[in-house]
């Protein structure tokens, strides 16, 4: 009886069986590098996409922090006052540890 490896190579010593494995080799060689490419293209057309979404949501942030500030300044202490709210005159900080301060008004 013939081992396994002997049988392996008795199957693979033929010509044509070599050149078919060759032609297959070169085929999946080829499929695996297109799908590379591919996969590769997509990955750059989104990132291209991700970038400008990245852009449209700072202009929107830096839109929202314009009529923030402009809606702050636009309130003055006596409109403040109808809501009930008052200005501190004296405020001092108590250290818990270096990192948190806490306000104390009084």
């Amino acid at each position: 009886m013939k081992t396994l490896q002997q049988k392996l190579i008795t199957f693979l010593c033929s010509p044509r069986k070599m050149n078919a494995l060759l032609f297959a080799g070169i085929i999946i060689g080829v499929f695996a590098y297109g799908i590379g490419i591919i996969s590769t293209t997509v990955h750059i057309a989104d990132a291209k996409t991700d970038s400008q979404s990245v852009a449209e949501l700072r202009s929107d942030i830096a839109e929202l922090e314009n009529d923030y500030f402009q809606k702050m300044n636009a309130i003055n202490q006596s409109e403040a006052q109808l809501f009930g709210l008052h200005q501190v005159q004296k405020v001092e900080y108590a250290y818990l540890n270096k990192e948190t301060q806490l306000a104390l008004n009084q």
